[in-house]
């Protein structure tokens, strides 16, 4: 009976999570409708870029995917080394 009160207090583990991802998809959505306006051509060329971008800041050492306290890095599967 409390874990419901709790629950419905601060909502559940699935909500909290689902909550912490909300600033994330709504930065998505804004680039999303910048790029709807974009030509295939322009859409390219900005692929392009991208790809250049990202081939700089792998030859710099930065990260490809930098940690983030929304997404957890999974742990190893058991039986996996690493």
């Amino acid at each position: 009976m409390t874990g419901a009160r709790v629950r419905k207090l601060l909502g559940s583990s699935n909500e909290r999570r689902i909550s912490s991802y909300t600033p994330r998809v709504a930065e998505i959505n804004a680039q999303e409708k910048g790029l709807e306006a974009l030509s295939n051509a322009e859409l390219l060329a900005c692929a392009e870029a991208f790809k250049n971008q990202r081939a700089a800041d792998s030859a710099a050492g930065v990260p490809a995917r930098p940690n983030s306290a929304s997404l957890p890095a999974r742990p190893p599967a058991k039986g996996t080394l690493g």
